[in-house]
């Protein structure tokens, strides 16, 4: 799978990350660090000094121009703000690909993270490398859970117990599932 590294929408710009977007994810971070310390730590770590988080996002890049893994920036197109993250991992097995995301607490209530979780959705349905996209959402998150539904993707019958990977802390999940049918 080679996903574009920039991807428009209605009102955002979808965009590998780069060391330079430090300052305002920074920002981002700051007025959301409750919301994200509860549904999504992983998003934190490492990211301590604006150095460090400097590092962790050139990482995001080398991994995203290597095929790794692909970690976008969500950016307003009204005023470029950082809005959160969105992602495709392809850790949930061959064939298949995971999309991600999170939002810095101001975009959160207004279907950000629906319209990215979609566009990547698109993306993905365009390789014909990938049958299975998955969004896996802690069951007490209310709002990752409706964007999924939104989107017409199917839950798994049972929750899930991932245990702790890099990444990951690991925990209960609702796995949702879309299967490309080509």
């Amino acid at each position: 799978m080679r996903p574009a590294a920039r991807i428009e929408t209605s009102r955002m710009l979808l965009r590998a990350w780069e060391a330079g977007d430090a300052d305002s994810l920074r920002e981002a971070f700051d007025v959301s660090r409750a919301a994200l310390e509860r549904w999504t730590p992983w998003v934190l770590s490492g990211s301590d000094t604006i150095d460090a988080l400097r590092r962790k996002l050139q990482g995001y890049a080398d991994s995203f121009s290597a095929g790794v893994e692909w970690r976008y920036a969500m950016i307003a197109r009204d005023d470029g703000r950082i809005l959160g993250g969105a992602s495709l991992h392809p850790r949930v097995g061959p064939g298949a690909i995971e999309i991600g995301y999170w939002l810095a607490t101001p975009a959160t209530g207004q279907g950000f993270a629906t319209e990215a979780a979609e566009a990547l959705t698109a993306e993905a349905l365009r390789s014909e490398d990938i049958e299975r996209i998955e969004i896996r959402c802690d069951p007490a998150n209310e709002a990752s859970m409706r964007v999924p539904r939104r989107l017409g993707y199917r839950a798994a019958p049972a929750l899930v117990h991932e245990p702790p990977t890099p990444g990951r802390p690991g925990g209960t999940v609702v796995v949702w599932e879309r299967v490309n049918l080509r």
